[in-house]
């Protein structure tokens, strides 16, 4: 399963707030991994979110910046070597993971970053 962020600390705060026959997908969820005390759940921790560097732009000048630094989303298609990014226009879309390279963002410097790596380049050639 793709993620667009990695769980870097343990769970606190856990509390359950629906459970069995309250929950809208309990049938799916019997169906698909069976009988079981089924509960909704929800808590805190510290997540790691990711990111990616355009290092290729060439077709897609208006949508993605050179060198800018984007976030990604967990609904691509690696297995076709395709990554969700939120672009320019501040929406998210399938893009060739061979355009981009991983970059690993410390908690806090996010939008420091994003400032660092938009830079004024627009595309290749």
């Amino acid at each position: 399963m793709v993620r667009d962020f990695e769980i870097i600390g343990s769970i606190s705060d856990r509390e359950t707030f629906v459970r069995g026959s309250g929950i809208r997908e309990l049938r799916l969820l019997q169906r698909d991994y069976g009988r079981g005390d089924w509960r909704k759940c929800k808590g805190s921790t510290k997540v790691k979110l990711c990111y990616v560097v355009c290092v290729n732009n060439e077709g897609y000048p208006t949508s993605l910046d050179l060198f800018k630094l984007y976030r990604t989303l967990p609904d691509g298609e690696p297995e076709l070597g395709l990554i969700r990014v939120v672009d320019e226009s501040g929406e998210s879309y399938l893009y060739p993971e061979s355009r981009f390279v991983p970059m690993e963002v410390r908690e806090g410097y996010e939008e420091a970053a994003r400032r660092a790596f938009a830079g004024t380049v627009r595309s290749i050639g």
